[in-house]
């Protein structure tokens, strides 16, 4: 910054106000215009530590897998494998993150807030039901989804993408899973062990026969 800029800084014009006896009205505003300009500063220093950042940040590999029936279902990335990875980088720019979360009406918000040091903040939220699924009590529920959103919303925040998993099954036509199904037993079976969302993975499940399937695994 040159002499001339930091000379037209509004600290220096309440300064210079003050000494010529300036009154309240005057300095509400010039301090009005310092804050303004302390944020608008702030603002830039984030955006310059964000933009060298994604020069720099790394590509997550999914390293979680989803085993079912002996085959591999999906990869995912655990959220300590993202701080891992994400965290050295962005400490080196002054970056940092953060997370609020709130519920209401049993979903859950979660907000990422990643900040700079120099007091700039910015927010990404997602919302979700609680993941009832399996035989999860309600901390439980809320723990799977605080985690989820977690995840999302810092990969969200800091602009990450994933490498593409290319061990996981193709996507294909899934088949509807019925009561007259040979597999339906099976599939009870798996979610009497937890796996409906891994049930569901596999095959169409309607609402009524979803609700019939945890009924047949006493959930």
């Amino acid at each position: 910054m040159s002499e001339t800029e930091l000379q037209k800084m509004p600290v220096n014009l309440i300064e210079l106000a003050l000494e010529k006896g300036a009154g309240v009205d005057q300095l509400e505003k010039l301090m009005e215009m310092q804050s303004r300009w302390e944020q608008k500063e702030a603002s830039k220093e984030f955006k310059r530590a964000f933009t060298e950042f994604q020069a720099m940040k790394p590509e997550l590999k999914k390293t979680e897998s989803v085993m079912y029936g002996g085959k591999l279902q999906f990869k995912f990335n655990s959220l300590a494998a993202i701080q891992k990875a994400v965290d050295p980088v962005l400490s080196k720019f002054g970056l940092s993150y953060r997370w609020e979360q709130q519920e209401v009406d049993n979903r859950i918000e979660i907000t990422c807030i990643l900040s700079h040091i120099s007091g700039h903040s910015e927010y990404t939220s997602l919302s979700a039901p609680l993941d009832t699924s399996g035989s999860k009590n309600a901390i439980q529920s809320i723990g799977s989804t605080v985690s989820y959103l977690k995840r999302y919303t810092l990969e969200g925040a800091c602009g990450l993408s994933s490498d593409k998993d290319t061990d996981a099954v193709p996507v294909v036509e899934l088949p509807e899973l019925l009561p007259t199904s040979g597999r339906w037993k099976q599939a009870v079976e798996a979610v009497k062990k937890g796996k409906i969302l891994t049930v569901k993975a596999q095959y169409k499940l309607s609402e009524e026969n979803e609700a019939l399937i945890l009924k047949e695994a006493g959930l």
